[in-house]
């Protein structure tokens, strides 16, 4: 679960 976090974290970080 911790990943998905991390994963959303890096995805909304990097928008573009």
């Amino acid at each position: 679960m911790i990943s998905s976090l991390f994963f959303l974290c890096y995805v909304m970080q990097s928008g573009d």
